[in-house]
């Protein structure tokens, strides 16, 4: 699981800074995923976890990524809760 550890700071890295290019700037870790989808984070996810992602459709590859509890969800949360967070203080310092 080592390689979804550290792909997973590039990725939240990409996905903040394609939300909000101006409050996250892409950072290193980023750039290897600055094009990375929230579909095909998933695939990397399952990738990294042994299964053959590429052999599964769509549908499939979003179904298990988004299992109860699993670390993909997890990260999504994290993006999207930072990304809040962040324009509401930008909002209050207007």
């Amino acid at each position: 699981m080592k390689n979804w550890e550290q792909a997973r700071k590039g990725i939240e890295n990409a996905l903040l800074h394609h939300i909000a290019p101006k409050m996250f700037p892409l950072k290193k870790v980023g750039r290897p995923y600055r094009h990375v989808t929230p579909l095909s984070a998933a695939r990397h996810y399952l990738g990294a976890h042994g299964v053959d992602a590429d052999r599964i459709s769509d549908q499939n590859v979003a179904a298990l990524a988004m299992m109860p509890h699993s670390d993909f969800m997890r990260m999504l949360a994290d993006v999207g809760s930072l990304a809040a967070a962040t324009g509401r203080l930008r909002m209050r310092a207007k």
